[in-house]
């Protein structure tokens, strides 16, 4: 389906973190195609969590091929270990100070692209902890209205599928 409006940085030196699963990442694929090309001075970041590398890791080598050019390529796979489920609001929750930082600084953007039932809660859970956590917001109730404010001025989007429309926070 095609991307949301304005689901792309409009600004020069935008930071974009991009959080996501496997069957909606084509909503972020544009602004990982222009990773590469952003001046030295910027940071991608995707966030990529899908089961297992080698079933369902659709456009690996893209994003080998992006990550080799300068994009920050995490990736979560949640059925690689039995006694172990990465998803990737656990490394979203590693990377709190970094993370923090884009929330904080003024210019980065986060898109959350997939399940929004489980996935876009948990990650949105996974924000507020690292604004918490880098001392960016005093408590987790400070932190969610720190990403309702990031809501409404564009720089917090999802792209996320569900049976349900909202997620309570």
């Amino acid at each position: 389906r095609p991307a949301l409006p304005g689901a792309r940085p409009a600004l020069p030196g935008a930071r974009p973190a991009l959080p996501g699963a496997r069957p909606s990442l084509p909503g972020a694929r544009p602004s990982v195609q222009r990773a590469p090309q952003k001046p030295k001075t910027t940071t991608t970041t995707l966030y990529f969590g899908c089961r297992a590398r080698d079933v369902d890791w659709l456009y690996r080598e893209r994003m080998q091929a992006h990550a080799s050019a300068g994009l920050d390529l995490r990736l979560a796979f949640s059925r690689e270990d039995p006694d172990t489920k990465v998803y990737v609001q656990h490394l979203v929750k590693e990377d709190a100070r970094k993370v923090a930082q884009l929330l904080s600084d003024g210019v980065g953007r986060v898109y959350v692209c997939g399940d929004g039932a489980n996935m876009a809660r948990d990650v949105h859970h996974a924000l507020a902890h690292s604004l918490v956590a880098a001392g960016k917001a005093a408590d987790k109730g400070a932190a969610l209205a720190a990403l309702e404010v990031l809501k409404k001025d564009g720089r917090l989007l999802h792209d996320i599928w569900s049976p349900i429309d909202e997620y309570e926070d």
